[in-house]
């Protein structure tokens, strides 16, 4: 939907990994819309990593939980909010350091504060908005 408040898209998914290509095949196509090509691979990196981290560590893969999300274009903002069903954690006691290669998680909080200009999360910690300032619009051609 676009309007005075700019672009945005409110969706709700079961926990499947499918639904994340699903989430980010859509605002990938809208990024492209607006002519933010520059940004796609990071807004998609960030929208990625928040969708993988809601079903898996938010809702345990239990498909009859939902993932909430809502993606907006506002002037020279995307803003992604992502909230699942889950118990939440304990951000402010998580660091935001480098992660340990030899694991298979642990990387997005890093992958956060490097492509997102800003990140907050719910006091329950279910729910993270994540700002990332857009480089410009281009147009093709």
């Amino acid at each position: 939907m676009t309007g005075r408040r700019g672009t945005i898209i409110r969706r709700t998914y079961p926990s499947r990994m499918e639904s994340v290509d699903d989430f980010c095949a859509e605002i990938t196509q809208v990024m492209r819309e607006h002519g933010l090509t520059d940004d796609i691979f990071a807004i998609e990196l960030l929208a990625r990593e928040a969708m993988t981290n809601a079903i898996l560590h938010g809702n345990d893969c239990q498909e009859d939980k939902r993932v909430c999300l809502m993606f907006r274009i506002i002037k020279d903002m995307v803003v992604i909010r992502i909230t699942d069903e889950g118990k939440g954690f304990t951000w402010l006691s998580m660091p935001c350091c480098a992660p340990d290669s030899a694991k298979a998680s642990g990387r997005g909080l890093k992958i956060y504060s490097m492509y997102a200009s800003r990140i907050a999360f719910s006091r329950r910690g279910n729910s993270v908005i994540l700002t990332r300032r857009i480089s410009g619009r281009k147009t093709d051609g």
